[in-house]
């Protein structure tokens, strides 16, 4: 959330619409949204991105179905940027063994 309310005043508007996909995913899942939308930013490790104009969330999925927000990043090009996924493919891996060794805490917001 704090990225995306710190995005640069001009995409505010596709910060709203991210915030719209997320809506959109919790309500229908995948098939609420477009490959464009939603797609698999990285197969292998099983990293996902949400995507509005130049703007990126990057997730994981747990138990299949619930999202984990890694990070967001403003896109400058169009290829993928291998950074941003390996830095969520490494949240991804701590989060598994923060979650074996029982250090999650869940609370509802």
């Amino acid at each position: 959330m704090d990225f995306l309310q710190n995005v640069p005043a001009e995409m505010s508007a596709h910060a709203d619409g991210l915030l719209d996909l997320f809506h959109r995913y919790a309500k229908s899942g995948r098939s609420g949204l477009t490959a464009m939308q939603f797609h698999e930013a990285n197969k292998q490790n099983g990293i996902w991105s949400f995507r509005k104009g130049r703007l990126r969330v990057y997730c994981f999925l747990d138990k299949g179905s619930l999202v984990i927000a890694t990070h967001g990043c403003i896109k400058s090009t169009q290829k993928a940027d291998t950074k941003e996924v390996q830095r969520a493919v490494k949240i991804k891996e701590k989060y598994f063994s923060d979650q074996r060794a029982g250090k999650l805490k869940w609370e509802r917001g």
